[in-house]
């Protein structure tokens, strides 16, 4: 019963697992079978009103009668612009809470689309150096003048390459760059090459739902999409 939701301003989460699957229950909701992505697993992405579980939602300030009224005193922000929290900021959120990063800690992040460059401001924002590394030049320039911070760097680089020292890094981070690739197996091998030896590699992909390996992924920019059990072996 989520009556007691009626009449709030809430954050909807991109992804809404079940809760009660052995993945919900052992902490690692994230790889949920039976998950629902509004907008995607069902209509309304686009729409004004949607139908969601109530399980999930994510009370914050707000009035539901304009989603652009400012948010406090100050802040700067509307109820409109914490959607974002659901999902671009949320995943590295929690990525980098489970890599226990900490000051002093030096990270790099692969890839600086929306996902990427949060992952990098809130990785500075524990007190970690951050490197982000992106192949096209046009998204490290709009990262440089974007994301701009003390003790964060920004270059131009192939994630299929080893880009830096051996054994430099304490985290590496790859959310939604491995599918992309056109040899995975390189970019494996140059994360290893760079990670400490007590380091940690997190790496993020799309779920193939359904058909083999081998069979092209329905999106363009992707090489090749895995299961879980294929991706978890790829990483092995």
């Amino acid at each position: 019963n989520h009556r007691d939701l009626v009449g709030e301003a809430v954050v909807v989460p991109a992804v809404i697992p079940c809760g009660d699957c052995p993945e919900c229950e052992a902490g690692r909701s994230m790889i949920c079978k039976k998950q629902v992505m509004p907008g995607n697993d069902q209509d309304g992405g686009f729409a004004s009103h949607v139908v969601v579980p109530g399980r999930g939602l994510c009370v914050v300030p707000g009035d539901i009668s304009d989603a652009d009224a400012p948010l406090g005193r100050d802040t700067g922000l509307t109820l409109r612009h914490l959607s974002v929290i659901a999902d671009a900021v949320s995943t590295p959120y929690q990525a980098l809470e489970r890599a226990g990063v900490e000051a002093g800690g030096i990270v790099v992040i692969i890839g600086l689309g929306g996902v990427g460059g949060y992952a990098a401001q809130l990785a500075r924002a524990r007190g970690a150096f951050v490197v982000g590394v992106d192949i096209d030049r046009k998204t490290i320039m709009a990262a440089k003048k974007k994301y701009a911070l003390p003790n964060v760097g920004f270059c131009v680089g192939d994630a299929q390459t080893a880009l830096f020292q051996e054994g430099v890094f304490d985290l590496i981070v790859s959310f939604e760059t491995i599918e992309h690739l056109a040899d995975p197996d390189r970019h494996l091998s140059a994360v290893r090459y760079m990670l400490k030896k007590e380091g940690l590699f997190i790496c993020s992909s799309p779920v193939r739902a359904r058909g083999t390996l081998q069979d092209r992924p329905s999106n363009p920019f992707h090489f090749r999409e895995w299961n879980i059990l294929e991706f978890k072996a790829l990483l092995r």
